[in-house]
């Protein structure tokens, strides 16, 4: 066994622990999902065989995460040794009346139940009789166990290429080497001692390169601090209207022409994310005037990803977020895409970005309460948060049976409205998950959204 004093490498990092702690707010729960739409009945076998080698060749599918609340240190990832997929995976007929609209609902009761925090963070579920003979798998998995690129990597071990695919062979399962209470103990300590004073030199660092030299670097140093404080401090919603927030979410669903997106782009002279966004805003500026108030602006939150192509699948969060404000309403598309573009680009590259990982981890290092509540403020101020994740450019299967559409649901995380879009083939999926609490008209805010990116669209 590893020295218990060095193995750090299945504990959950700062960001990770940090969105593990702030859950104990509901509003606040971190769970990626969506909703897999086939082109015919999914076999049950292939799908449990598909899984199984997944989390067998994926860690974390395969842990649960352990902590001690007495404990300052973040907690640990271990092996499950009573792992059992029976209680991830459900198979049932599509409640209802059958419709998509029937797999939505029932996929919002799925996704909002809290998982079972003694078991691995994810949960499958197979419907049968979707919109006749189709098949939907809804899957759920936990932000800390991964980002949404991260689950993409997790789903090349679950999805098959070719229609006629052979059964994956499976790999040994993982045994477990469990730490005793002494070597936890142990673990705990020297992590403590070795990442706070990593913290405190990282954020140290990045505070030195912020300032640079010369003879203004004080001033640059200054500038910088002061940008961070404002991207962090709690800020009420700009929205007159969508300011409550609860546990509740509505899902929609909207499809694109990945093209077209691409087009709107380029036609701004920018790319597809701008004009993307600038669609989601415009749509929400929809909303408000059909709500017969002025809104201006919005405030946005989206991730920026980190991952590299070394991040294995299942390795947690590799995000820097930005938060930024935009404007909702303009004469021209083109116009506010590129107004978009800008702002977003901006924040992108403020230098008070390069702070926002080490100050993470001086606030996990922080008692779990004071962290999460300190995290909480963050995320609280975002009217709506929008995402992009790049899917397959080519056909999946699930033993034979085609993928037609995979609609992504981003968390709100305290915010109104979650737009979330997933390229697959030539089409943009786009998730639409609004707080109910927020409005009780969600079924408005997506229709004003995919008015709003037509719009964009059309130019």
């Amino acid at each position: 066994m590893t020295e218990p004093g060095a193995d750090n490498s299945n504990r959950l990092d700062d960001a990770d622990a940090l969105i593990w702690a702030v859950e104990r707010d509901p509003s606040l729960a971190n769970t990626m999902s969506s909703l897999v739409v086939f082109d015919g009945p999914v076999d049950e076998r292939a799908l449990r065989l598909r899984l199984e080698r997944a989390a067998r060749l994926v860690p974390r599918m395969r842990q649960r995460v352990v902590g001690n609340p007495m404990s300052l240190a973040p907690p640990r990832w271990e092996l499950d040794v009573e792992f059992d997929l029976d209680n991830h995976l459900d198979v049932l007929d599509c409640p209802g009346d059958g419709t998509r609209r029937a797999a939505l609902d029932y996929a919002a009761e799925l996704i909002a139940a809290p998982f079972d925090r003694e078991r691995p963070l994810f949960r499958f579920a197979l419907l049968h009789g979707v919109d006749g003979d189709r098949s939907a798998l809804i899957t759920k998995a936990h932000h800390a166990l991964a980002d949404g690129l991260g689950m993409l990597q997790i789903q090349l071990e679950v999805f098959d290429f070719e229609p006629d695919a052979p059964d994956p062979e499976l790999p040994p399962a993982p045994e477990a080497d469990p730490f005793n209470p002494a070597e936890r103990l142990a673990n705990a300590i020297g992590h403590e001692g070795s990442r706070t004073l990593e913290a405190a030199r990282d954020l140290g660092a990045a505070l030195l390169k912020a300032a640079g030299g010369g003879d203004d670097a004080l001033d640059r140093l200054v500038d910088t601090a002061a940008s961070a404080l404002r991207s962090v401090q709690p800020s009420p919603p700009l929205s007159p209207v969508l300011t409550d927030r609860g546990s509740g979410t509505h899902h929609e669903v909207l499809t694109l022409p990945l093209d077209d997106l691409k087009a709107a782009g380029k036609r701004a002279g920018t790319r597809m994310n701008a004009a993307f966004v600038a669609g989601v805003a415009h749509g929400l500026g929809i909303f408000h005037d059909q709500a017969g108030v002025r809104c201006d602006l919005l405030r946005m939150g989206m991730p920026v990803s980190l991952r590299s192509g070394e991040d294995a699948a299942g390795t947690g969060n590799h995000l820097a977020p930005i938060r930024v404000e935009l404007p909702v309403l303009a004469e021209e598309p083109d116009h506010l895409i590129q107004i978009v573009d800008a702002l977003i680009n901006a924040q992108r590259e403020d230098p008070a970005q390069a702070l926002v990982e080490p100050a993470q981890r001086l606030l996990a290092r922080l008692p779990a309460s004071v962290g999460a509540w300190a995290f909480a403020q963050v995320l609280r101020g975002s009217d709506f948060l929008t995402s992009n994740l790049p899917g397959s450019p080519v056909p999946m299967y699930i033993g034979g049976s085609k993928v037609l559409a995979q609609y992504p649901f981003g968390p709100t995380s305290a915010a109104a409205v979650n737009v979330t879009l997933l390229s697959y083939l030539d089409e943009a999926h786009i998730g639409v998950s609004v707080d109910t609490a927020a409005t009780d008209q969600p079924e408005l805010i997506a229709d004003c959204v995919s008015r709003g990116l037509a719009w964009i669209l059309a130019g």
